[in-house]
């Protein structure tokens, strides 16, 4: 058999289950996910693997059957047989199958972090790709038994899966560059329960909160906690005093369940799916709908102006309503008119978020909208700086907004992470932000970048928002809410993170906060490689449409072509590319990534 690969290895040690968790937590992997999966054997080999190709046939990519199938063939250099591994016999000797796949159910292969680097193909009559992959994962010890001492060998076996966007799952297991600490939230707020706080372990206190699934948080003037959720039975609005008594009260709506709560103008406002509810004291709660100047009928996001005009996030676009009850509404000319959250910069600018786009309305009233051309083909949160500088977190990672910029810009040290779902920036100028998957984040100007992950609560990646108060933080995840005292997470930092022994602290990210003087904000100009060229598009996209694409290319001034021939100068390539991907590469034709071209295609006029 041809060597397809050159692969070296050290093997980190076995561990119990309970370990290989708590190594890998340590790295920032998400909670649940993992403690689901290492249920599936009580010991467990952890194993670093580097491979880089060396056939013109061969490919790396990042799938968990090539990790296997390359743990399997270290297995082959202490004296086991090519088709009598314990693996292979575990997946009934079709380890080797060209046809041969994992799923969430049959994997067993564990990757902890990984650094993908992507390359071009190494000849263009050939289908492989010169790329490259180091991970770190964990298996059953009891089926990779023997390969201690294995350092390295050259590998037969072909790249990965061709159906995986290699890329992104580069992005997703990358190592994260930050001092990862593993702490305990002081309190929860779970509905149906009492209020519970932690002293080693979970104490309730006062009285049951409604049965809603916590969805937003808010304050009154008299320091109560609201709190509104949906997905259950009962009150959607629970408010919790400081000494933990609680109440609940509803809007009356047939179906109750609210997604946004705010206090202005007298009133406690509930968002909801059939319109919005006011509730004020001695009174019957009220609704407002189209006819009272709502935008849509479902409202999906609240927030409160310095003068008390509520802003009012829509399934329609938005609604602006003073103090003296006139109405604004916008619909048009919106990144999303869908608006699922929205935030309100110091200066009054508004953003307002959907799963297609991101729109800013300056204090002036002038609409500025970010989609897939921009970087932001679905917006999970905003969170807008005292410096004027915004940050956008999307499907893919989170951006960068300058002042009065039309584009955006990726900050690469963050993707890791996963996208951005709510922040706050402290007094001292200290940011904070809250992820999907569950990882509070601390980004000082000129110090590591650190993250938390609560070890007693927020397990699942379900992150909702986070809100701040009198030096806590509050984040909602899966339903139910964490508070953590900044004080108590600040002084965790002059310990040892728990990932440096695992990752080392080469890879440590250092902050450092936009401003005027970021290279971010006035990037230099760039040549249009497009301009009288001839370009093909091929293959699944995932932040832009191909329409979207085309029209671009178009506007760069290129000639869009239908197919890939000697005349072709370019083709754009999403997932499982075909026949055009190798025709393109038999022609020596330049290839370029759909991430290349959005990437390029921003910095381009």
């Amino acid at each position: 058999m041809s060597e397809m690969l050159s692969v070296s290895m050290q093997h980190h040690g076995v561990f119990p289950a309970d370990v290989a968790v708590q190594r890998c937590l340590a790295r920032g992997n998400p909670p649940d996910e993992v403690e689901r999966f290492f249920k599936r054997a009580d010991r467990w080999a952890e194993v670093a693997l580097s491979a880089f190709t060396v056939h013109p046939d061969a490919y790396c990519g990042t799938s968990e059957e090539l990790f296997l199938r390359l743990l399997a063939e270290a297995l082959l250099q202490v004296g086991h047989g090519y088709d009598d591994t314990p693996l292979d016999r575990h997946f009934n000797k079709k380890l080797f199958s060209m046809g041969f796949k994992v799923d969430d159910k049959t994997n067993i292969c564990w990757i902890t972090e990984m650094d993908y680097t992507p390359g071009a193909p190494r000849d263009p009559s050939a289908g492989g790709r010169e790329d490259s992959v180091s991970v770190v994962v964990l298996v059953p010890a009891h089926l990779v038994e023997g390969i201690e001492g294995v350092t390295g060998f050259d590998s037969a076996a072909w790249g990965g899966a061709r159906w995986l966007d290699d890329e992104a799952r580069g992005r997703q297991y990358a190592r994260k560059p930050a001092e990862i600490r593993m702490v305990d939230a002081q309190v929860r707020l779970k509905a149906g329960t009492k209020p519970a706080t932690w002293t080693g372990r979970w104490t309730a206190r006062g009285d049951k909160l409604g049965a809603q699934r916590i969805a937003d948080i808010t304050w009154d003037d008299a320091g109560n906690m609201l709190l509104v959720g949906r997905w259950g039975k009962g009150d959607e609005l629970t408010i919790v005093s400081p000494d933990w008594s609680a109440q609940t009260r509803s809007a009356g709506a047939s179906k109750p369940g609210a997604d946004a709560v705010e206090v202005a103008q007298g009133a406690i406002w509930l968002g909801e799916p059939g319109g919005l509810y006011a509730l004020r004291e001695g009174q019957d709660p009220q609704k407002y709908d189209a006819k009272d100047g709502l935008a849509g009928r479902t409202v999906n996001a609240l927030g409160k102006l310095p003068d008390d005009t509520l802003v009012i996030g829509t399934s329609g676009g938005f609604t602006l309503r003073a103090p003296d009850g006139t109405c604004e509404t916008v619909k048009d000319g919106l990144g999303d008119k869908t608006i699922q959250n929205l935030a309100i910069g110091p200066d009054g600018t508004l953003w307002f978020g959907g799963y297609k786009g991101l729109t800013r309305r300056a204090p002036d009233g002038a609409l500025t909208k970010y989609q897939s051309r921009q970087g932001v083909p679905i917006c999970t949160g905003v969170v807008p700086l005292r410096s004027g500088f915004t940050l956008v977190g999307t499907r893919d990672g989170t951006r960068v907004i300058a002042p009065g910029d039309g584009r955006t810009h990726p900050w690469k040290e963050l993707d890791p992470f996963g996208a951005v779902v709510g922040g706050h920036e402290d007094a001292r100028g200290v940011v904070w932000l809250y992820t999907w998957h569950g990882a509070l984040l601390r980004l000082e100007e000129g110090q590591p970048l650190a993250c938390f992950y609560p070890q007693n609560g927020l397990r699942s990646a379900d992150g909702g928002g986070l809100f701040a108060r009198d030096g806590w933080l509050w984040a909602v995840n899966g339903g139910e809410a964490y508070g953590l005292s900044i004080e108590a997470l600040e002084a965790t930092l002059d310990a040892p993170a728990d990932n440096v022994a695992l990752s080392g602290a080469g890879s440590l990210y250092t902050v450092e906060l936009p401003t005027a003087a970021a290279p971010a904000a006035a990037a230099a100009p760039v040549e249009n490689p497009f301009e009288g060229k001839s370009v093909a598009v091929t293959g699944a996209m995932q932040q832009m449409s191909r329409d979207d694409i085309q029209s671009r290319l178009g506007a760069l001034g290129a000639s869009v072509a239908k197919s890939v021939g000697k005349t072709t100068d370019i083709l754009v390539v999403g997932q499982r590319a075909g026949s055009k991907l190798k025709k393109a590469q038999s022609l020596g034709v330049r290839v370029m990534t759909e991430d290349e071209f959005v990437a390029l295609s921003e910095l381009l006029p």
